[in-house]
């Protein structure tokens, strides 16, 4: 029942996002903890899965996270920042075919247990 809204070709059902609502609240209701499966599966999944991604990272994550063999983390929050994320300062310079990070996250989601992050930047 992991990133419901996934397309079908990375191994989701392709779902709308009504349908992960209620496999949350019944995941609630129920007391079922552990990761944050709501940060995995509403956020990182979809932030990965969105046009705008890397066909490669679709490819290469989102399989592993509908399986549960990868959980997603997101990192946004600063000390100095919050949540605000137009004043963050963790910056991702490009070196050759990488990028270089450099900053300060606090708060970060599943950042424990974590395969892949979504990692809030800036880049000029």
């Amino acid at each position: 029942m992991l990133c419901c809204t996934v397309p079908e070709e990375y191994g989701g059902v392709g779902a709308d996002y009504l349908f992960d609502v209620v496999v949350f609240e019944e995941m609630a209701r129920s007391g079922f903890t552990g990761p944050g499966f709501l940060i995995h599966c509403d956020l990182v999944a979809t932030y990965i899965a969105s046009p705008s991604a890397a066909r490669r990272r679709r490819q290469r994550w989102l399989p592993k996270m509908v399986r549960g063999e990868a959980i997603g983390s997101l990192g946004m929050t600063e000390p100095h920042a919050g949540s605000d994320l137009k004043a963050i300062r963790t910056k991702a310079v490009r070196d050759g075919d990488d990028y270089v990070i450099s900053g300060q996250k606090v708060f970060i989601s599943n950042g424990q247990l974590c395969d892949v992050i979504v990692l809030a930047t800036k880049t000029d």
